[in-house]
């Protein structure tokens, strides 16, 4: 399966008092792919059938998204492990190709009803091991 792509709307209330995108949604824009690919794609019905805690969240701004951009962000995965994985992502304007920003997730599986790590298995290892660049 090739990357998650979605693309993103930039609302009014994401603009802050300099003109571009406040530096926090970057990481919602990120949090928001991830909840549709394991809504859409996985068959979650909502955040609570999530089989994972978020560990780690990484960024690197490259470039100010500002009201009139068309940014889309693109996930997969680039590390598994016995209990985690990671996801990078790139969100990238749609018309023009600039790079907004860069970013890495790290993922652990976990069981909510037992409150503890759990080994990443089938079904979500071979959902999350197909995610290519």
């Amino acid at each position: 399966m090739p990357a998650f792509t979605i693309p993103i709307d930039v609302r009014f209330n994401d603009v802050d008092g300099m003109g571009h995108v406040n530096n926090a949604l970057y990481l919602t824009y990120l949090e928001h792919c991830r909840m549709r690919f394991f809504t859409e794609v996985a068959g979650s019905k909502s955040e609570r059938d999530f089989p994972f805690i978020l560990a780690h969240a990484a960024l690197d701004y490259k470039s100010p998204i500002k009201m009139n951009a068309q940014p889309q962000v693109k996930m997969w995965t680039s590390r598994i492990g016995g209990k985690s994985w990671d996801f990078d992502y790139e969100i990238k304007d749609r018309k023009t190709a600039v790079v907004y920003a860069t970013g890495k997730t790290v993922q652990v599986a976990y069981d909510y009803k037992l409150e503890k790590s759990d080994m990443l298995a089938s079904p979500l290892l071979d959902l999350v091991k197909g995610l290519k660049p």
